[in-house]
Protein backbone atom coordinates (compact mmCIF):
# COMPACT_ATOMS: atom_id res chain seq x y z
CA UNK A 1 0.00 0.00 0.00
CA UNK A 2 1.30 3.43 -0.84
CA UNK A 3 -0.41 5.33 1.97
CA UNK A 4 -3.76 6.32 3.50
CA UNK A 5 -6.59 5.77 1.10
CA UNK A 6 -4.28 4.32 -1.59
CA UNK A 7 -5.74 1.47 -3.58
CA UNK A 8 -4.32 -1.11 -5.93
CA UNK A 9 -6.40 -1.77 -9.00
CA UNK A 10 -7.71 -5.19 -9.91
CA UNK A 11 -10.16 -6.14 -12.64
CA UNK A 12 -13.24 -7.57 -10.98
CA UNK A 13 -11.43 -7.88 -7.65
CA UNK A 14 -13.22 -7.35 -4.36
CA UNK A 15 -12.20 -3.93 -3.05
CA UNK A 16 -11.30 -4.14 0.63
CA UNK A 17 -10.90 -1.15 2.91
CA UNK A 18 -8.71 -1.94 5.91
CA UNK A 19 -9.10 0.37 8.91
CA UNK A 20 -6.18 -0.28 11.27
CA UNK A 21 -4.25 2.07 13.55
CA UNK A 22 -1.35 -0.36 14.07
CA UNK A 23 1.07 -0.24 11.09
CA UNK A 24 2.74 -3.58 11.85
CA UNK A 25 -0.59 -5.36 12.23
CA UNK A 26 -1.97 -3.62 9.15
CA UNK A 27 0.97 -4.91 7.10
CA UNK A 28 0.28 -8.44 8.35
CA UNK A 29 -3.41 -8.21 7.50
CA UNK A 30 -2.57 -6.73 4.09
CA UNK A 31 -0.35 -9.71 3.38
CA UNK A 32 -3.11 -12.11 4.41
CA UNK A 33 -5.62 -10.35 2.18
CA UNK A 34 -3.32 -10.33 -0.84
CA UNK A 35 -2.44 -13.97 -0.29
CA UNK A 36 -6.15 -14.77 -0.13
CA UNK A 37 -6.71 -13.14 -3.53
CA UNK A 38 -8.03 -9.73 -2.50
CA UNK A 39 -6.05 -7.65 -4.97
CA UNK A 40 -7.72 -4.27 -4.49
CA UNK A 41 -6.90 -2.75 -1.11
CA UNK A 42 -7.02 0.64 0.56
CA UNK A 43 -5.71 1.48 4.01
CA UNK A 44 -7.21 3.96 6.47
CA UNK A 45 -4.88 4.30 9.50
CA UNK A 46 -7.59 5.13 12.03
CA UNK A 47 -11.20 6.18 12.38
CA UNK A 48 -10.63 9.90 11.71
CA UNK A 49 -12.20 10.89 8.39
CA UNK A 50 -13.60 7.39 7.89
CA UNK A 51 -16.88 8.51 6.31
CA UNK A 52 -15.06 10.60 3.73
CA UNK A 53 -12.72 7.73 2.90
CA UNK A 54 -15.62 5.31 2.47
CA UNK A 55 -17.42 7.75 0.18
CA UNK A 56 -14.30 8.27 -1.93
CA UNK A 57 -13.14 4.66 -2.10
CA UNK A 58 -16.55 2.90 -2.29
CA UNK A 59 -15.21 -0.42 -0.93
CA UNK A 60 -17.00 -3.74 -1.38
CA UNK A 61 -16.18 -4.73 2.21
CA UNK A 62 -14.73 -2.88 5.21
CA UNK A 63 -12.35 -4.65 7.61
CA UNK A 64 -11.81 -2.87 10.93
CA UNK A 65 -9.08 -3.72 13.43
CA UNK A 66 -8.58 -0.89 15.91
CA UNK A 67 -7.02 -0.97 19.36
CA UNK A 68 -9.80 1.15 20.87
CA UNK A 69 -12.93 1.29 18.73
CA UNK A 70 -15.39 3.70 20.30
CA UNK A 71 -18.71 5.48 20.01
CA UNK A 72 -17.54 7.79 17.20
CA UNK A 73 -16.67 4.77 15.06
CA UNK A 74 -20.07 3.17 15.69
CA UNK A 75 -21.84 6.42 14.78
CA UNK A 76 -19.92 6.53 11.50
CA UNK A 77 -20.80 2.91 10.76
CA UNK A 78 -24.47 3.62 11.48
CA UNK A 79 -24.43 6.36 8.84
CA UNK A 80 -22.75 4.02 6.36
CA UNK A 81 -25.36 1.32 7.00
CA UNK A 82 -28.21 3.80 6.61
CA UNK A 83 -27.03 5.49 3.41
CA UNK A 84 -24.58 3.11 1.73
CA UNK A 85 -24.93 -0.42 3.17
CA UNK A 86 -21.61 -2.29 3.01
CA UNK A 87 -20.40 -5.55 4.61
CA UNK A 88 -18.34 -4.70 7.69
CA UNK A 89 -16.00 -7.07 9.53
CA UNK A 90 -14.66 -5.97 12.91
CA UNK A 91 -11.78 -7.73 14.66
CA UNK A 92 -11.49 -6.67 18.28
CA UNK A 93 -10.13 -7.61 21.67
CA UNK A 94 -13.27 -6.21 23.30
CA UNK A 95 -15.51 -8.94 24.67
CA UNK A 96 -18.05 -6.57 26.26
CA UNK A 97 -21.49 -7.92 25.21
CA UNK A 98 -22.97 -4.41 25.29
CA UNK A 99 -20.35 -3.08 22.87
CA UNK A 100 -20.77 -6.09 20.58
CA UNK A 101 -24.53 -5.52 20.51
CA UNK A 102 -23.99 -1.83 19.70
CA UNK A 103 -21.57 -2.75 16.91
CA UNK A 104 -24.07 -5.14 15.34
CA UNK A 105 -26.81 -2.50 15.64
CA UNK A 106 -24.48 -0.03 13.89
CA UNK A 107 -24.18 -2.38 10.91
CA UNK A 108 -21.22 -4.65 11.68
CA UNK A 109 -21.85 -7.87 9.75
CA UNK A 110 -19.26 -10.01 11.55
CA UNK A 111 -17.67 -9.28 14.93
CA UNK A 112 -14.63 -11.43 15.73
CA UNK A 113 -13.28 -11.43 19.29
CA UNK A 114 -9.62 -12.25 19.96
CA UNK A 115 -8.17 -10.03 17.24
CA UNK A 116 -6.88 -10.80 13.76
CA UNK A 117 -5.43 -14.17 12.92
CA UNK A 118 -4.03 -14.82 9.47
CA UNK A 119 -6.02 -18.01 8.93
CA UNK A 120 -9.29 -16.30 9.88
CA UNK A 121 -9.21 -13.30 7.58
CA UNK A 122 -10.46 -14.77 4.29
CA UNK A 123 -13.16 -17.13 5.68
CA UNK A 124 -14.53 -14.39 7.93
CA UNK A 125 -14.75 -11.94 5.01
CA UNK A 126 -16.33 -14.58 2.75
CA UNK A 127 -18.99 -15.41 5.36
CA UNK A 128 -19.63 -11.73 6.13
CA UNK A 129 -20.18 -10.90 2.46
CA UNK A 130 -22.51 -13.90 1.99
CA UNK A 131 -24.52 -12.95 5.10
CA UNK A 132 -24.67 -9.34 3.96
CA UNK A 133 -26.05 -10.32 0.53
CA UNK A 134 -28.65 -12.54 2.16
CA UNK A 135 -29.67 -9.80 4.59
CA UNK A 136 -29.91 -7.23 1.80
CA UNK A 137 -32.09 -9.62 -0.21
CA UNK A 138 -34.41 -10.11 2.77
CA UNK A 139 -34.55 -6.35 3.38
CA UNK A 140 -35.45 -5.70 -0.26
CA UNK A 141 -38.16 -8.37 -0.10
CA UNK A 142 -39.58 -6.77 3.07
CA UNK A 143 -39.56 -3.31 1.48
CA UNK A 144 -41.30 -4.71 -1.60
CA UNK A 145 -43.93 -6.44 0.56
CA UNK A 146 -44.58 -3.24 2.51
CA UNK A 147 -44.93 -1.31 -0.74
CA UNK A 148 -47.39 -3.86 -2.09
CA UNK A 149 -49.45 -3.72 1.12
CA UNK A 150 -49.49 0.08 0.99
CA UNK A 151 -50.58 0.05 -2.64
CA UNK A 152 -53.27 -2.55 -1.91
CA UNK A 153 -54.67 -0.33 0.85
CA UNK A 154 -54.83 2.60 -1.58
CA UNK A 155 -56.67 0.47 -4.18
CA UNK A 156 -59.15 -0.84 -1.59
CA UNK A 157 -59.85 2.67 -0.31
CA UNK A 158 -60.37 4.04 -3.82
CA UNK A 159 -62.63 1.13 -4.68
CA UNK A 160 -64.73 1.76 -1.56
CA UNK A 161 -65.10 5.44 -2.51
CA UNK A 162 -66.31 4.52 -6.01
CA UNK A 163 -68.84 2.12 -4.50
CA UNK A 164 -70.07 4.79 -2.07
CA UNK A 165 -70.22 7.70 -4.53
CA UNK A 166 -71.51 5.90 -7.61
CA UNK A 167 -73.16 2.78 -6.25
CA UNK A 168 -70.85 0.42 -8.14
CA UNK A 169 -70.70 -3.21 -7.10
CA UNK A 170 -67.21 -4.15 -5.90
CA UNK A 171 -66.18 -6.01 -9.05
CA UNK A 172 -67.46 -3.21 -11.29
CA UNK A 173 -65.55 -0.58 -9.28
CA UNK A 174 -62.35 -2.59 -9.65
CA UNK A 175 -62.93 -3.17 -13.37
CA UNK A 176 -63.45 0.56 -13.93
CA UNK A 177 -60.24 1.34 -12.07
CA UNK A 178 -58.23 -1.13 -14.14
CA UNK A 179 -59.66 0.21 -17.40
CA UNK A 180 -58.98 3.85 -16.50
CA UNK A 181 -55.46 3.01 -15.29
CA UNK A 182 -54.66 1.32 -18.62
CA UNK A 183 -56.16 4.17 -20.63
CA UNK A 184 -54.14 6.76 -18.70
CA UNK A 185 -50.97 4.64 -18.60
CA UNK A 186 -50.89 4.70 -14.83
CA UNK A 187 -50.17 2.11 -12.20
CA UNK A 188 -53.29 1.02 -10.35
CA UNK A 189 -51.95 2.53 -7.10
CA UNK A 190 -51.30 5.87 -8.85
CA UNK A 191 -54.87 5.95 -10.15
CA UNK A 192 -56.15 4.99 -6.68
CA UNK A 193 -54.33 7.99 -5.17
CA UNK A 194 -55.93 10.23 -7.80
CA UNK A 195 -59.41 8.85 -7.06
CA UNK A 196 -58.93 9.31 -3.32
CA UNK A 197 -57.84 12.92 -3.86
CA UNK A 198 -60.82 13.63 -6.14
CA UNK A 199 -63.55 11.93 -4.14
CA UNK A 200 -62.34 12.04 -0.56
CA UNK A 201 -60.76 15.47 -1.01
CA UNK A 202 -63.87 16.94 -2.60
CA UNK A 203 -66.02 15.53 0.20
CA UNK A 204 -63.75 17.15 2.80
CA UNK A 205 -63.88 20.48 0.97
CA UNK A 206 -67.67 20.33 0.68
CA UNK A 207 -67.97 19.51 4.37
CA UNK A 208 -65.76 22.45 5.34
CA UNK A 209 -67.74 24.77 3.05
CA UNK A 210 -71.01 23.60 4.61
CA UNK A 211 -69.71 24.22 8.13
CA UNK A 212 -68.60 27.69 7.05
CA UNK A 213 -72.06 28.57 5.67
CA UNK A 214 -73.76 27.32 8.83
CA UNK A 215 -71.38 29.41 10.94
CA UNK A 216 -72.18 32.60 9.00
CA UNK A 217 -75.95 32.03 9.24
CA UNK A 218 -75.91 32.00 13.04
Amino acid sequence: MSGPGASAGGDGAVKVMLVDDNPRRAAMVEGCLRQAGFGTLCLVPGQAGLLRQIEQQAPDVIVIDLDSPGRDLLESLSLVSAHNPTPIVMFSEQEDPAFIAQAVDAGVTAYVVDGVRAEKVKPVIDVAMAQFRQFQHLREELASTRLELGERKLVDRAKALLMTHYGYPEQEAYRCMRTEAMNRHLKLAELASDIIERLDGSADRADRAGRGRRGRSR
